[in-house]
């Protein structure tokens, strides 16, 4: 069923046709459409493989609206009951309460710009309200002419899940489930193209060292290094350390850095494991995996750690993984993701939903994994200052910088929105989208070499796309 809706600036929520959603927008006009889904393929405007995302994690895509509204020019006068409205107080979307079913919104302006929205959990509210973002500030008009009233445009996408009890320890019950079936640990060789392998211990304990792959958040060890690992860069590598390389598959919300270097170790089979040191390529939150097991190392309680490449690390943590700002973290990653292709972006997608999910059940804090970033949190103040040994550091970061185009009116209203999106207003410095760029230096010991990018090429989820990563990798692990 699909439908179109004439708005009329209704003071009271209007239905929109062929759907249970309605929408408040008094003083607003314009029209709201209903977007189907064509068979397999992806809706229209979908930027994301969000469907597809959602088989894995249980969330279904229940309405998708395509809406244009004017909001009423300012000072219009109200007419009672209808048209005009009050002042133009931000469009709400009201979906009806079911039991047991919680809902959250994907939003997308005009500009190509995504944010998550949450309803408030009112107890025993007959709907789940939506506060859409406001329609784009208006501009000085050309010529003198005034102020101009901008239009608000953007799709919206309703998303909604069975509603999970919050038993154990809340959200980490919720994000333990999930990962248990789809980000499990795992420990594997990587053989010719990239195939994951069972490790063929025999190999490592052959003399040389050997190489070891950490990924980020949501990941895993395919999508985390897709564009290097299997391409020729990687391949001659690969070929240099014997064929020696190992990747960590690990929980990263439920779990630790403590965690997931226990469940590391714990794998190792008895005895001298490897004839040679071992050297890391970490991304993202692994970079903290790293440097838990180069403290271990350090200690004594782990086989000898002597190179560690470090991609977009939050050493210093990231204001994001702060449970007050999960939200944000959200939108950042989301908005990373629209630079990668589906196979890469339906698996972080899939991570993100999962968050998506303990967020919209109401709950405040309860990831060790996301709290290992938080730079007020335990880990980086005390486990994140332990003595790493004689290991060697190398850091790449980037200054995400997005491409604003120039113009005036309209076209400037969008670049604007485009620049204040890219470059996250949490961060009070140069950033990736996730982790701010300084931090990416700072593991502790002194660094050998870093990279340093910049531009609108590389954000935090596309590092190993880049040529500029893949030649400073060869040249530090030569």
């Amino acid at each position: 069923m699909s439908g179109s809706t004439v708005i009329e600036g209704s003071a009271q929520a209007e239905q929109l046709a062929g759907s249970t959603v309605r929408l408040l927008a008094p003083g607003y006009t314009g029209r709201v459409e209903r977007i189907e889904r064509a068979g397999a393929a992806r809706a229209a405007g979908d930027r994301l493989p969000l469907a597809e995302a959602g088989t894995g994690t249980g969330v279904e895509v229940v309405e998708r609206l395509r809406l244009d509204l004017q909001p009423p020019a300012p000072g219009a006068a109200t007419a009672p009951g209808g048209r005009g409205g009050p002042a133009a107080a931000a469009p709400q979307l009201v979906v009806p309460a079911r039991a047991g079913v919680d809902y959250a919104v994907l939003y997308t302006d005009d500009a190509g710009q995504l944010q998550w929205l949450f309803p408030d959990r009112a107890a025993g509210a007959v709907a789940a309200v939506f506060v859409l973002p406001a329609a784009p500030p208006a501009a000085a008009g050309d010529g003198g002419r005034g102020t101009v009233t901008t239009a608000m445009r953007g799709v919206a996408r309703v998303v909604a899940w069975l509603a999970q009890p919050l038993i154990g320890a809340g959200a980490r019950a919720v994000a333990a489930g999930w990962e248990a079936g789809r980000r499990a640990y795992g420990l594997s060789q990587v053989g010719a193209g990239g195939a994951l392998l069972p490790p063929h211990w025999a190999a490592f304990a052959q003399a040389g060292p050997s190489l070891l792959l950490i990924h980020g958040t949501f990941s895993t060890p395919q999508v985390g290094f897709a564009g290097w690992v299997g391409a020729p860069a990687f391949e001659a590598l690969s070929a240099r350390y014997g064929g020696r390389v190992l990747t960590l598959a690990h929980p990263s919300l439920s779990a630790s850095p403590q965690d997931n270097v226990d469940w590391f170790l714990a794998q190792l089979p008895p005895g001298d494991v490897f004839g040679g040191a071992i050297d890391v390529v970490c991304h993202s939150r692994g970079g903290l995996v790293a440097r838990e097991l180069a403290a271990r190392a350090a200690a004594g309680q782990a086989p000898r750690v002597d190179r560690v490449c470090q991609v977009g690390a939050p050493n210093l943590g990231t204001v994001l993984a702060d449970a007050s700002h999960w939200t944000a973290f959200l939108d950042a990653h989301t908005r990373c993701l629209m630079v990668l292709p589906d196979s890469v972006s339906t698996v972080v997608l899939e991570g993100l939903l999962c968050l998506v999910k303990i967020i919209g059940t109401g709950v405040a804090r309860g990831l060790p994994g996301l709290a290992a970033m938080d730079p007020a949190g335990e880990w980086l103040q005390t486990r994140g200052a332990q003595p790493t040994g004689t290991a060697r550091w190398f850091t790449v970061g980037a200054d995400y910088r997005p491409v604003v185009a120039s113009g005036t009116g309209w076209g400037r209203r969008v670049a604007a929105t485009l620049s204040d999106a890219a470059i996250d207003t949490f961060f009070a410095a140069d950033n990736d989208m996730v982790v701010p760029t300084g931090g990416c230096h700072r593991p502790g010991p002194e660094v050998t070499a870093s990279l340093r990018l910049a531009g609108s090429t590389v954000n935090h989820v596309s590092y190993f796309t880049a040529p500029e990563v893949h030649d400073a990798l060869a040249r530090w692990l030569d």
